[in-house]
């Protein structure tokens, strides 16, 4: 392989946020860094600014055109493509009563971790390109492994969308060869970035790993699951905040 080819990668620091208590305002991450206005579409605060992975309360949204604001502190509004939101729902009809369940929004670029209606953990994450898009749906995860190769193998090496990856650390997979699973390799989290996987910063990626259930003992590093071991299901969707968001799907019997 020629040197020119090969470059350091530093793994994230980012990290989500482990919640006490129920959010009673829908929040969100700034994902890039912006100056908040004093009204919406109005002047910009020069004397403020919000950087990317500043966490935000959203207080109130005005449509403006085809575009919404957020209200994130007195006098800051905040368009809506600068912030990845983060809103509770209902639990899936199929969710056990405080069962375990993940919400992965794919248009804010956002997942959260629940126990019955509670949300505990929120993060972001990068998904599935369009060219690759992670599948919307509800789905039972079917292996745990804590370490693992990833690759493609029906693309042969030197095509665009080849990859090889080794060793990538707490994957849950939950459709086919679709998981959630850490990302050393880059910081885009908020923004589209895989191949269809749900990528997330390795300290988030721990985090799911080891609150899901089944947890595997010490010594053990995979572990495949049957539909009727303890396991969270994982709601994946697409939410525009221009659209009203849809009921969890239910399972055909």
């Amino acid at each position: 392989m020629p040197v020119d080819a090969i470059a350091l990668a530093w793994p994230s620091g980012f990290q989500g946020v482990y919640l006490s208590e129920q959010p009673q305002y829908p929040f969100a991450w700034i994902n890039q860094w912006v100056q908040p206005s004093l009204l919406p579409q109005g002047q910009i605060d020069e004397n403020a600014a919000l950087e990317r992975y500043q966490v935000v309360q959203l207080f109130a949204a005005e449509p403006r055109g085809d575009q919404i604001w957020y209200m994130v502190g007195p006098d800051q509004w905040v368009e809506q493509s600068f912030v990845s939101r983060v809103d509770v729902d209902p639990p899936p009809a199929e969710v056990a009563p405080g069962g375990q369940w993940i919400e992965v929004d794919l248009f804010e670029g956002t997942i959260a971790a629940y126990e019955g209606e509670r949300m505990v953990y929120a993060t972001l994450f990068s998904g599935g390109r369009s060219s690759s898009a992670t599948p919307p749906g509800l789905y039972y995860p079917w292996y745990k492994v804590r370490e693992g190769k990833m690759s493609n193998p029906d693309v042969e090496d030197g095509n665009p969308t080849y990859y090889y990856i080794e060793d990538v650390p707490w994957t849950i997979y939950f459709y086919q060869g679709y998981s959630i699973h850490a990302a050393f390799w880059h910081d885009a989290f908020g923004f589209q970035r895989s191949h269809g996987c749900v990528n997330l910063s390795p300290r988030d990626a721990k985090w799911f790993f080891d609150w899901s259930a089944p947890v595997l003992p010490e010594g053990v590093d995979q572990v495949y699951i049957g539909s009727s071991t303890p396991a969270p299901w994982v709601w994946v969707h697409y939410r525009s905040p221009f659209e009203p968001v849809a009921p969890p799907p239910a399972i055909p019997e």
